[in-house]
């Protein structure tokens, strides 16, 4: 996480109001006091591994199965300057309401709103501002600070008066996702094509196909990498068939249609980390599907 620029929370009454927790990145000029906040630490790393794990029957040892990563943790210090007593109020206030449970525009979505910041890297792509990183959160709890006589009674300072709050927040999905998707286009014009999709992410990326067909006999689109292998069967007439594979979903014209997964289906389509060679198979009869799109978020853990 980037201290140097902005660490921003949505709030208020729809997505694109936003409460930036690190608005202090510079000294303040002489004889203007602070106002605003400045992140202090952040603890974004909590995140269990969670598994199956039982104790072996009448020996010493456990019986194990697969191990997975449930929601991350996320606990903030954030410094909160005001530079008046009035400006002091008014900012933990403006914090408790960015962090209230169910702001309005996001209580469809359980509470949870996007987190976003920066994180340096060498990646070429992103050396300039670094990574556009995201998690989707929600609070754990109301800000928790603590005020005194000595902390709120005005005195002579070069940096107003100021409190230190613990913010918790907790995010059901482990990663950390870039702001913005990575979208393209694949041309089939015969019965198969390959193009390379790359996740400069050190953790899987889970990508959505889009494809739409006007086909007079019902056929079999094949994704696949060595990894796994997607095949789904495709109807007739005009389908705009959507596999999603980060809701682990296939639709029909918006319809739910997970029965047009074929048995040939190992997998719902994954990108790990680097270069990722995709290959797209079509058979049965008519023409090709006329668009086939992707879009998908790379992410980091």
């Amino acid at each position: 996480m980037d201290f140097s620029k902005a660490i921003t929370i949505a709030t208020g009454t729809s997505t694109s109001a936003l409460i930036n927790l690190n608005s202090i990145t510079a000294a303040p000029t002489v004889g203007t006091l602070f106002s605003g906040y400045l992140v202090e630490s952040v603890s974004y790393a909590n995140a269990s591994v969670a598994g199956f794990v039982d104790p072996l029957a009448q020996r010493d040892g456990l019986d194990t199965d697969i191990a997975t990563l449930p929601q991350r943790q996320t606990q903030m210090i954030v410094q909160v300057y005001g530079s008046s007593l009035n400006d002091f109020y008014d900012k933990i206030d403006a914090m408790n309401a960015a962090l209230q449970p169910y702001p309005d525009f996001a209580a469809t979505a359980d509470g949870f709103r996007n987190l976003d910041f920066r994180q340096p890297t060498g990646i070429a792509e992103y050396t300039t501002n670094g990574i556009p990183m995201r998690l989707s959160v929600r609070p754990l709890a109301l800000p928790s600070y603590n005020l005194n006589n000595d902390l709120v009674t005005p005195r002579t300072s070069d940096r107003g008066l100021t409190t230190r709050a613990s913010i918790g927040l907790m995010s059901k999905d482990p990663r950390k996702i870039c702001q913005t998707a990575k979208t393209g286009s694949i041309a089939l014009t015969s019965g198969s094509a390959t193009t390379a999709l790359t996740n400069s992410g050190n953790y899987f990326a889970y990508p959505t196909f889009t494809i739409v067909s006007n086909l007079t006999t019902a056929s079999t689109l094949t994704i696949s990498t060595s990894l796994w292998t997607t095949a789904v069967t495709i109807g007739t007439s005009t389908k705009t068939t959507v596999v999603n594979s980060l809701a682990r979903t296939v639709t029909s014209n918006g319809t739910l249609l997970m029965s047009a997964l074929s048995s040939a289906t190992t997998k719902l389509p994954y990108l790990a980390s680097g270069s990722n060679s995709v290959t797209l198979s079509f058979s049965g009869g008519g023409a090709f599907p006329s668009s086939i799109e992707y879009s998908y978020q790379e992410a980091w853990i």
